[in-house]
């Protein structure tokens, strides 16, 4: 899946993850990827089902569900503006602060098992991690997510 720079929000500036996912669910849906109920199916995958990545120095969240009804897949990606809590992934009763979100819309093949093995070497390596927390360019941080 390809990271592109009109995908990326910087700063999102949320209350809860729960209102994250809100705007970013939005975002698929003004742009035709998704439909009213695919906000729920979100919410109720994590609720089951946590995607919280717990990095060295950073958070990271990367929701999805299983529900596609038009078969398209995308990703939007959020850099906030203060972490939210959201449940670990490997530890589902504990929470952790996480920066970034990437809700993706997945195509259920070997592209999203690439992009989520790209995505975690990424967020282990510090260096690009400050990079990411504090550019104001969208296309660097396109490029550093899509692992050029």
């Amino acid at each position: 899946m390809e990271i592109k720079p009109e995908q990326i929000r910087l700063d999102l500036d949320v209350a809860s993850y729960r209102e994250a996912l809100g705007q970013l669910c939005s975002d698929f849906k003004s742009q035709g990827l998704v439909d009213g109920e695919y906000y729920e199916e979100i919410l109720n995958r994590e609720q089951h089902y946590p995607t919280g990545f717990k990095f060295s120095s950073v958070g990271v969240a990367i929701p999805h569900t299983d529900y596609n009804p038009y078969k398209k897949h995308g990703i939007m990606v959020a850099r906030l503006k203060l972490p939210v809590f959201v449940r670990r992934i490997d530890v589902p009763s504990q929470e952790i602060p996480v920066s970034f979100i990437l809700l993706t819309l997945p195509d259920g093949g070997r592209d999203q098992l690439d992009f989520l093995m790209n995505t975690i070497s990424i967020f282990k390596n510090e260096s690009k991690v400050k990079v990411l927390e504090t550019t104001q360019n969208v296309e660097l941080m396109a490029d550093i997510l899509n692992g050029r």
